[in-house]
């Protein structure tokens, strides 16, 4: 069975997105059979890293949401250079206001949720599925929480953050935690990183975390290319390797697996 990660972030903007696309790509490129879901409905966007063009696009997990189409007819698998024996499958959310609005307005029911996690990794063999979940405290994060096998939490080092992050650290533990990963993005050369470290374990409960660096190219970049790609030697990509590592080994730091 495929491991599950859910990406999350208590605030927008922490570059949640941006996060799962180049861990999948790593995965990838690995040799791994990969999916990536966009569960942030009210803010799609994880194609755009892949160039899947919305305009050929049949369905999206909105349709699947609405009884509209089957799990097979919302994977689209990405080709690119990189990856030759594994693969990357996109499985978007819809860009249309009026999906959206539907979404917000109507809702759909959050069990689909897990049932298309797990017909994406019958259907397609899937060795990682990582899960694009909606910034903040809301129904899909705590519907995603009690099957998934990690919960990687994005933030940035702002207070706003701390506390958010270790609100979510909470709702988790009374759901039946999962593995959590904490991800610091958009350090700073000049950040205390000591002080960054001592706020994050203040708030965050001791949780162990890896540091992204803040790096101008991607800034610069942002989702029109996968930047591990592009450069795969740049201390950013490193730090997504260690993450990489650290879901491929499986350590939580008990010496055990959720499943």
């Amino acid at each position: 069975m495929a491991t599950v990660i859910a990406i999350h972030s208590y605030s927008g903007g922490t570059g949640r997105s941006t996060l799962a696309a180049n861990l999948a790509s790593l995965l990838a490129l690995a040799g791994n059979r990969v999916g990536v879901l966009d569960v942030s409905l009210q803010s799609p966007g994880m194609s755009i890293s892949y160039g899947l063009d919305y305009d050929r696009i049949d369905y999206t997990f909105n349709d699947y949401l609405r009884d509209r189409c089957e799990v097979s007819a919302i994977a689209y698998k990405v080709f690119t250079k990189q990856v030759d024996s594994g693969a990357i499958f996109v499985i978007p959310a819809s860009t249309k206001s009026e999906d959206i609005a539907a979404v917000l307005t109507e809702g759909y029911d959050l069990d689909l949720l897990q049932e298309s996690v797990y017909t994406l990794d019958s259907d397609l063999n899937l060795d990682f599925i990582l899960l694009d979940v909606q910034a903040g405290i809301n129904e899909e994060i705590m519907n995603v929480i009690p099957f998934v096998d990690y919960l990687m939490l994005v933030l940035c080092p702002d207070p706003q953050d701390y506390l958010g992050t270790g609100m979510i650290i909470d709702l988790a533990n009374n759901l039946g935690a999962p593995k959590m990963i904490l991800v610091i993005n958009k350090v700073l050369p000049e950040d205390d990183l000591a002080a960054i470290e001592q706020a994050v374990h203040r708030s965050c409960h001791d949780q162990g975390s890896h540091i992204l660096p803040f790096s101008m190219t991607m800034m610069r970049i942002g989702n029109e290319s996968t930047f591990c790609f592009d450069y795969p030697d740049h201390p950013l990509t490193q730090a997504f390797q260690k993450i990489i590592s650290q879901i491929s080994e499986g350590d939580n730091g008990d010496g055990e697996t959720r499943r």
